[in-house]
């Protein structure tokens, strides 16, 4: 007679909706189990099993909880459960992370648990992959708010030394010529007012070595004169 009612129920159309729903749920994800149970003192008895790695347990069928198992479940299996997970040991896949919700019938009584496993290899992969998901976006935005921070120091800043430096070598070299230095740095901080300055110095500096040269010239001149004056006047009888 229980052979009968187990299989008058496997052949529920309602039964069958409810399994076909958690196989379909159990495949397309990464869940190593996905169940449905009645918790019990000592143990689980399964009302539904979908199950890939090892055979689905059958209606009915009853298990012994895993090491901590009893006392999540019995925390679990209440109204407002607080969430939580368990992590234990499964033969023949190592750790796994479990989770449980309950479930209450239409009056509002709660009648079992739902129950989702996946592997802890799997949630190390997942969490590998939220890690890469996350960092590399992060990475891609550093190196370009480098990149753009780099580039405007460069306008900002390196390209106008650059040219500072250039041009007071232009300067130095160019100093009793008739050349102006023009630095065309637009900054308008305090780089570009040094620009000016360098402008300034140039115009002064040359300013000064051409009333130098004139200075040295008109002495020289002088010089010669005194000198052609001194000979004329050695050149002259002496008067007794």
């Amino acid at each position: 007679a229980h052979s009968e009612n187990k299989q008058a129920f496997y052949n529920d159309k309602y039964y069958k909706e409810v399994q076909k729903y958690l196989d379909t749920i159990q495949k397309n994800t990464d869940l190593a189990y996905y169940y449905i149970f009645i918790p019990y003192e000592n143990d689980m008895e399964y009302i539904w099993d979908s199950d890939t790695i090892h055979s689905a347990k059958d209606l009915n069928q009853r298990e012994e909880y895993m090491e901590g198992g009893k006392e999540f479940v019995l925390k679990t299996f209440r109204k407002n459960p607080k969430p939580g997970i368990l992590v234990g040991n499964e033969e023949g896949i190592g750790q796994i992370s479990c989770s449980f919700y309950p479930i209450f019938d239409s009056d509002h009584n709660l009648v079992a648990l739902a129950g989702a496993d996946i592997t802890m290899e799997e949630v190390q992969v997942r969490l590998l992959h939220f890690i890469l998901a996350v960092s590399i976006p992060v990475l891609v935005v550093i190196i370009l708010a480098i990149l753009a921070w780099y580039r405007s120091l460069k306008k900002r800043l390196i390209i106008p030394l650059h040219t500072l430096n250039s041009m007071s070598k232009t300067m130095a070299l160019n100093l009793k010529e008739d050349v102006d230095v023009e630095l065309d740095i637009n900054t308008h901080d305090e780089i570009e007012e040094l620009a000016d300055s360098f402008e300034y110095m140039n115009t002064e500096i040359r300013e000064y070595i051409h009333q130098v040269e004139t200075l040295t010239s008109e002495k020289e001149r002088i010089g010669a004169e005194l000198d052609i004056a001194r000979n004329i006047q050695d050149g002259m009888p002496k008067q007794i």
